[in-house]
């Protein structure tokens, strides 16, 4: 993490609340993110946490564009865990 930043977890309803107001996350100097779903070293998750960096502006380059479509699609999974299983089920 960056010096004076703080990282903090929640689920994806609130890290999806949290996302859409990274103004506040700048004035707190803190990063909320979903909580990790198969460890703190999970590429998918790691994406997603550079992407935020990258959006506040903490970091120069955005993250690997496959590995952030992985884990869009994994939170919205934890979102709505019903609706998405019959969704993929379309595309099987």
């Amino acid at each position: 993490m960056v010096a004076g930043w703080s990282l903090r977890t929640a689920g994806p309803k609130w890290a999806c609340v949290w996302r859409n107001h990274p103004e506040a996350q700048c004035r707190l100097r803190t990063i909320v993110m979903p909580a990790p779903w198969n460890g703190w070293c999970d590429p998918a998750w790691q994406a997603l946490l550079h992407q935020r960096l990258h959006e506040i502006g903490l970091e120069p380059d955005g993250p690997d564009p496959r590995l952030l479509a992985q884990a869009e699609r994994e939170t919205f999974a934890r979102l709505a865990p019903p609706w998405t299983k019959r969704m993929m089920e379309q595309y099987k």
